[in-house]
């Protein structure tokens, strides 16, 4: 995949794909500008041997870094990263033929996919102050609210009995605030039992969502997360 910045956002070239995190694409740019070789490589020229000794004849990552257009003329700048080997990694540059030795949590943070650069927020956009109606569907109860005026009301089970509108309001900024941690592939997801819905004053889904059970996140270490849809 390509990245660009035709003008203040990061965005995905060719194709109209997932809305971009500026912060976490310029926190990339940042890990690139700061990578600092640990160590060079015993066969330190990058030779066709020497390429193959260290696993970079087909790198696990490649790096191709334009500038912007400029009075001054600036090359493309290219890095070609291999697989860990000894909790370390070798890597190749565009700039001389030296091979270089990097650690195995620099590799980690340059080995990424375009799912680590999405805004997480995206998904839960929820626009508070439309909301009359709430659905909520678990294993155990079935619950829909509507808001009369500025007042939260009960339709089932118990209708019409008035509920605390100030804890539902903060709960509905709460809601308005998730944030996706990781994206899953939907089939490798037990199915979601529990959904919960918000609708506008003519019955119009504001947005929807659906989550299961807990699962332990693939990377760093979080608390066991809900999966959700």
């Amino acid at each position: 995949w390509v990245l660009q910045k035709p003008k203040d956002k990061w965005e995905i070239a060719g194709a109209k794909g997932p809305v971009l995190d500026n912060g976490k694409v310029e926190k990339l740019i940042d890990e690139l500008r700061q990578l600092r070789a640990s160590d060079f490589a015993p066969e330190n020229k990058a030779n066709s041997a020497a390429l193959k000794n260290y696993k970079l004849v087909h790198p696990t990552v490649e790096w191709t870094v334009q500038m912007a257009p400029s009075a001054e003329k600036v090359a493309d700048w290219k890095m070609s990263l291999g697989p860990v080997v000894g909790k370390e990694s070798h890597l190749i540059s565009s700039t001389n033929e030296a091979i270089y030795k990097i650690s195995e949590s620099d590799m980690d943070k340059l080995t990424i996919t375009i799912n680590d650069l999405r805004d997480g927020k995206v998904p839960f956009i929820l626009p508070v102050e439309q909301i009359k109606q709430v659905d909520v569907k678990t294993g155990d109860m079935d619950i829909k609210i509507a808001k009369e005026g500025s007042d939260w009301k009960a339709l089932n089970p118990l209708e019409g009995k008035s509920l605390d509108s100030a804890s539902l309001t903060l709960l509905l900024e709460k809601f308005a605030k998730l944030e996706a941690q990781e994206y899953l592939d939907k089939s490798a997801i037990k199915p979601l039992k529990n959904s919960i819905g918000f609708r506008d004053a003519a019955g119009k889904t504001l947005l929807a969502f659906s989550w299961g059970e807990s699962y332990k996140p693939t990377k760093g270490k979080h608390k066991d997360t809900k999966s959700m849809t």
